[in-house]
């Protein structure tokens, strides 16, 4: 399941992503599902992944390389953008870190463009840092990253 927050007045997306998920669910925002299909929304710049809710143990390689294979065959405009991502462990984030791999060799995204993290306040500070200045509130607007439900641990 994926909640999608988008903070206007940042330009920044905040997606949260919580059990039960699968990457078809991305799959079907990078083909141009909401809530990137709304017309009034602007080019995307920035996206928080929060996927503290979520056990991304049973992602499997192969799985992983399907999905960049697949996001390489999207507009660069929506995979190649400045994307964080919130973790809640050291195992979560070497996942992640894995599929980013397999997406800058299929030539989808650099590695300069993307943070992983199990620190909200990282988070906010790499947001904050790309912008030309950074906004008055984008401190309290990203205080939800903060509050973002924590998988129960079993």
């Amino acid at each position: 399941m994926i909640d999608h927050t988008y903070l206007r007045d940042f330009g920044v997306h905040h997606l949260r992503v919580r059990d039960p998920f699968s990457l078809d669910e991305f799959r079907a925002l990078l083909s141009g599902g909401a809530p990137f299909d709304d017309v009034d929304m602007p080019p995307l710049k920035t996206i928080i992944i929060d996927l503290r809710g979520v056990d991304l143990s049973g992602l499997t390689d192969a799985e992983m390389r399907r999905h960049a294979m697949f996001k390489s065959t999207v507009d660069k405009s929506i995979t190649n953008v400045n994307c964080a991502y919130l973790v809640d462990s050291v195992e979560a984030q070497a996942k992640v870190r894995l599929a980013l791999v397999y997406s800058a060799l299929s030539d989808v995204t650099s590695e300069a463009k993307t943070l992983v993290s199990e620190r909200p306040d990282e988070v906010e500070s790499w947001v904050s840092g790309l912008m030309p200045e950074t906004p008055p509130g984008l401190v309290g607007q990203l205080e939800v990253l903060k509050d973002g439900p924590a998988r129960k641990q079993v």
